[in-house]
């Protein structure tokens, strides 16, 4: 009769562990940081123990898990060829239009200041003073304040910011612009004040190099026009 006894209250105290068990693993997981964890991955843009974003969906564009009450219809960063998240800015949408804010959530455009179709936030391996931005098909370009530098009149816009830092080139179809750059205070790509753009002009000077790098880009965009 005792070995039936105890059986049962340790049958009774198993089900009791398995109940409690099952009722815990129904909370919603955190991160230890009351950030919600969404399918056992780090919120966008931070970074940890959470799977490698696969670098071919460039850019993220999921909706930032971390600010729920967002007045914004998605919050977009780009993704470094190492896989990273950027976090340097954000894009993000209301509606049609594109804004930009820094890495930690503050607006530095809205949405509907400019009305632009698309901002590109740039990665290390683009680490430019400004930013392209797209409007009805044509580009221009904002810098890191968010004012707009270049109005987007142009079919293509590029730097090469390794060779030419303070410069940027235009195609408007035809061939290279160049259109110079100056700043008021000047400490790196991110950190400056006073940006303004010149006059465009054909007349311009590259390296042997560089002008064979431009001839083909040129190339591709004629032949894509």
């Amino acid at each position: 009769m005792k070995q039936i006894t105890t059986f049962l209250l340790l049958l009774m105290l198993t089900l009791s562990l398995v109940a409690c068990s099952s009722q815990d693993g129904g909370e919603a997981a955190s991160d230890g940081e009351d950030n919600p964890v969404i399918n056992n991955e780090q919120p966008a843009g931070e970074q940890g123990d959470s799977p490698v974003p696969d670098p071919a969906a460039d850019p993220v564009t999921d909706p930032d898990p971390t600010q729920p009450d967002s007045p914004y219809d998605e919050i977009r960063y780009e993704v470094y060829p190492d896989g990273r998240v950027g976090q340097q800015f954000a894009s993000m949408r209301l509606g049609e239009h594109w804004g930009l804010m820094d890495g930690e959530g503050n607006v530095l455009l809205e949405p509907d200041k400019y009305e632009l179709d698309e901002i590109w936030v740039n990665t290390y391996e683009e680490n430019w003073p400004l930013f392209v931005v797209v409007k009805d098909g044509l580009k221009g370009a904002i810098d890191v304040h968010g004012n707009l530098v270049i109005e987007p009149q142009w079919p293509w816009l590029q730097m090469f910011i390794y060779e030419e830092p303070e410069r940027v080139f235009v195609h408007d179809g035809a061939g290279w612009q160049m259109i110079p750059l100056s700043y008021s205070s000047y400490t790196d790509v991110f950190h400056y004040e006073g940006l303004t753009a010149g006059e465009p002009t054909a007349e311009f000077t590259v390296s042997d190099g560089l002008r064979m790098e431009m001839d083909g880009i040129g190339a591709d965009l004629t032949q894509g026009a």
